[in-house]
């Protein structure tokens, strides 16, 4: 199966109004319909003033973005979601200043928003367990001029192993397996 690559453009076109963004948002939080997270009734009716969907059984509300990184934002979810694509879409990610310029936010807002990215990027990769041979691909390790003191040579590749997990935290060894000359 190939993955679909979608472009800055494509991505613009497909989530280019806050209610685009909320009607995915709401995809995602309700794949089956409208439940009740109180009653399980699935009638509701919509707040517009302040987005919310009221059940019709037993007058709770629910919010589309409680719960999640964008709880309580200011900042609108077009913005949001451009955000999350900007981040997710370069492996070397991205800084909060570089965020604030494609986005048109103060670093303040860039800042926030990014922290709370990676925790919740962080948080999902927390309950992955790797076992077995792990192969990397384009990793990057030190930066330029980075050479073996004693003979001058480059690091090409290496090799990472786990230790004993402590507390939720894994040591991590990296041994170098060929370094070559330039």
């Amino acid at each position: 199966m190939k993955q679909s690559y979608l472009t800055l453009r494509t991505f613009q076109q497909k989530f280019k109004s806050d209610d685009e963004c909320r009607q995915h948002l709401f995809s995602i939080r309700f794949p089956n319909g409208f439940r009740c997270p109180s009653c399980g009734h699935d009638k509701y009716y919509l707040i517009s003033e302040r987005v919310l969907f009221q059940c019709t059984a037993c007058r709770h509300q629910s919010s589309l973005i409680a719960g999640t990184i964008l709880h309580k934002t200011r900042t609108p979810l077009r913005i949001w979601f451009w955000a999350l694509f900007l981040v997710a879409h370069d492996k070397r990610g991205i800084s909060a200043l570089a965020l604030a310029r494609e986005l048109d936010v103060s670093y303040k807002t860039a800042w926030l928003m990014l922290h709370k990215i990676r925790y919740a990027m962080g948080s999902r990769d927390e309950q992955y367990v790797l076992s077995g041979i792990v192969e990397m691909d384009e990793t990057y390790f030190g930066g330029p001029g980075m050479v073996a003191r004693k003979t001058g040579q480059h690091l090409i590749g290496g090799q990472l192993s786990c230790a004993k997990p402590m507390k939720k935290q894994y040591t991590l060894k990296f041994k170098p397996l060929l370094f070559r000359k330039y």
